[in-house]
Formats: structure tokens, C-alpha cells, sequence
């Protein structure tokens, strides 16, 4: 996907960075990676992002930070949010729960990046 985009994910917690972007990169998927929102928005002005996945609970800058930040300045690119807290859901337009299965992250990574073409 290198050529046409990247997937930027954000979380503070490495091994979870680890494991979803092995599992997608497993589907061909290249993913960029930032630890919170701040170096998020330092990796969507480096690179050509088509989707953004971010945790809600994060240092520096939070998820719903950096959604409205992502909103405001590139509306383009979709957003998939995530959080192993239910309460977040509502806080976002597209959620996936840390709990569910990865097929279900997956799933809507496919949707996202077919609905921004």
C-alpha cells in the first residue's frame, strides 16, 4: 500500500502498536507508527496517510485531541478510534473495541480505505 498511502497508528503502548501492525502488514498494508498525538501529526505531514487509528488514552496529546486536530487540518483522511473502554465509544464516529477480535479491525480498515477512494 507504500505507493498509494499509509495506515498511521497511534497508541502509547508498544506492544499493541506492535501487534496490529504486524497483523495488518500480514494483509499488505504498510503502517506508519506515532506513540501519541503529537508525533501523529508530525508523521501525517511527513507522509501520504490514508487512515488514521488512534487510541483514546494517550500522553502529550490524546486521541480526541487529535482527532479534532486531524478534523480541522486534513478532513480528508479517515479515522478508525480505539480503546479497550466501552465509555469511549461514543466519541468517535468509527470505533474498534481492543477486546474484539482483530478480523473485526480489519474489517474496518477495508471499509475506511474503500469509502476515502
Amino acid at each position: 500500500m507504500n505507493n498509494n498511502g499509509y495506515i498511521l497508528l497511534v497508541d502509547d503502548m508498544i506492544w499493541r502498536r506492535r501487534e496490529i501492525k504486524s497483523y495488518l502488514q500480514n494483509y499488505g498494508y504498510s503502517i506508519i507508527l506515532a506513540v501519541n498525538g503529537k508525533t501523529a501529526l508530525t508523521q501525517i505531514a511527513r507522509y501520504p496517510i490514508k487512515l488514521v487509528i488512534t487510541d483514546t488514552n494517550m500522553p502529550v496529546m490524546n486521541g480526541l485531541e487529535l482527532v479534532k486536530k486531524i478534523v480541522r487540518l486534513y478532513p480528508e483522511i479517515p479515522i478508525i478510534g480505539m480503546s479497550k473502554r466501552l465509555e469511549n465509544k461514543d466519541k468517535y464516529k468509527i470505533f474498534w473495541h481492543k477486546d474484539d477480535p482483530m478480523t473485526n479491525l480489519l474489517i474496518l480498515v477495508q471499509e475506511m480505505l474503500t469509502i476515502s477512494q
